[in-house]
Order: C-alpha cells, then structure tokens, then sequence
C-alpha cells in the first residue's frame, strides 16, 4: 500500500531489505546499490542475487540469462530445491540465491503488480484512498489488508516480470534468519 502511495507522488526508488540478514563488506554492498539504483531509475525491477557457496536447501534460488553480464535479465526463479538439484545448479552456473532484497521505482513495482496479481493492486489502491492522511494509515491497512492475495511478491509478481534484472551480490551476506 506504501508503494501505491509513493507511486501517486513523487515516484522514488524503494530500496526493499529483509531485517534478519547480515551484510559484511558493506563498501561492496553500497557498490550493488549504486548499481541496482541505476537500473531502477530506468524503470527495472533489480533482485540482488547471492553467489552461492555450496549446494543449499534452505534458499530459494534465481537463475541469472547472460552469465557474465553486468546486470543480467532474471530467466527463472526455484524455490528451495532439494540436494540433488541445488548441486545441478551450482554445476551449471548462472544461479544465485535469492536474498529478498530488491530494488525498484514505485511505479515501475506497481505496474507489475497491476499485471500479475490486480486483486492485490486494488486493495493497495483501497489502503491508499482510505489514508489520505498519515494518522488514517493503520485503520486502513486494518481494513483493507485482509482482503489482498496471500502470495510472495517472488512468486505473485516477480516470476510474471518481463523487466526483472539481476545484481550479482558478493557481500559477505548471510541469512541469521530470525
């Protein structure tokens, strides 16, 4: 609903970071920023994909078009595969994991959301008219947020996504995971 709201105004880049991960090379971290800033500015929906270190189970994974490229095209995403597949990927090259952090202009988010899942646009469209003052938000996303689709943004919109890029993230991240 924030992003419907930012979308009506000024139009910014939303930099999208989960609380429970570790980044500790922050220089290069700010690197993949400036990078991933970049491409949203030019209206790209930008993943920050994790290099990884051995064949995990626990991490969904995102398969990178281009291999070598500064900024790839997204080609596909796996949810949390199972050994024998996580192992395949990593032999194959091209996969990352995907860290939930993403980066991307309001409308440009908007816009996929509209396309891939619109009952979900519509309830952030509802929570935005219902708060035209910021001391109307709470009572508005308590209203309305019952009714949006329960899907992952990965899954709801970015899978559908025909302008989902890439940023090869090597950051020292890690998951703590709570």
């Amino acid at each position: 609903a924030a992003t419907y709201y930012l979308a009506r105004g000024q139009d910014p880049v939303m930099v999208i970071l989960p609380a429970d991960h570790v980044i500790r090379d922050v220089p290069a971290f700010h690197a993949c920023l400036r990078q991933a800033i970049a491409a949203a500015e030019e209206g790209k929906l930008v993943t920050f994909g994790i290099t990884p270190t051995g064949p995990e189970t626990g991490f969904g994974y995102v398969k990178a078009g281009a291999t070598g490229a500064k900024l790839p095209k997204v080609e596909r995403f796996k949810e949390k595969p199972d050994a024998v597949t996580a192992a395949a990927f990593l032999k194959e090259g091209g996969w990352y994991w995907n860290s939930g952090m993403f980066v991307w202009k309001a409308s440009a988010i908007m816009e996929a959301i509209e396309r891939a899942l619109p009952d979900l646009a519509k309830v952030m469209k509802e929570i935005g008219d219902a708060s035209p003052k910021p001391a109307d938000w709470q009572k508005a996303v308590r209203e309305h947020f019952p009714k949006s689709p329960r899907i992952s943004i990965d899954h709801g919109v970015l899978e559908k996504a025909d302008n989902l890029y890439l940023v090869p993230a090597q950051i020292g991240w890690s998951d703590v995971g709570s």
